[in-house]
């Protein structure tokens, strides 16, 4: 049996440990203002030099998800998701919390294939009244069944992502 845990339920290195003991004796202002945030912006904006980046660092996976969907979701909108995704699975009903439905969809490995994504969108173009509208497609890179999609079947995604107009959402997790 393969079992693949999450990336915050081990310890680091000890070069890392080293180096957060040198950081922990140093007195840092909070809140991403230090200079180790600082410097990890400026290595970050230096990747995208055709853009402005504003950079801000929060604390975990959950916040991180949640800000992004309250960001790019109306309020009457929801996400896909395959149903062993971490937002529909492990983050405790958060996204929902804030009134945006995660809509699942049956897995492939842990994945969304095109083919199912295409059957569930389907589904939801029925006219009904005060129903959810899909706006975002969620997937994990590596999935929580330790898969990890191709460049052909992100493409694949994409396109059907551009066809019905949705965000697609990687979760590095």
């Amino acid at each position: 049996m393969l079992f693949f845990r999450n990336d915050y339920g081990q310890g680091c290195t000890s070069r890392i440990l080293e180096l957060l003991a040198q950081a922990n004796e140093a007195d840092n202002p909070g809140y991403g203002t230090d200079q180790y945030c600082q410097r990890a912006r400026e290595l970050l904006a230096s990747r995208m030099p055709d853009h402005e980046p504003v950079i801000h660092f929060l604390v975990g996976g959950t916040i991180v998800n949640l800000t992004v969907l309250r960001h790019i979701l109306r309020p009457y909108e929801g996400v896909y998701s395959p149903d062993t995704g971490h937002i529909a699975v492990h983050e405790t009903g958060s996204v929902e919390a804030t009134g945006h439905k995660v809509i699942t969809v049956p897995n492939a490995s842990g994945k969304i294939t095109p083919a199912a994504l295409r059957k569930a969108h389907s589904q939801f173009q029925l006219i009904f009244e005060h129903m959810v509208m899909p706006r975002a497609v969620y997937i994990s890179n590596a999935t929580e069944l330790g898969t990890v999609y191709t460049r052909k079947e992100l493409e694949d995604l994409r396109a059907i992502c551009d066809e019905f107009q949705l965000y697609l959402i990687m979760d590095g997790a």
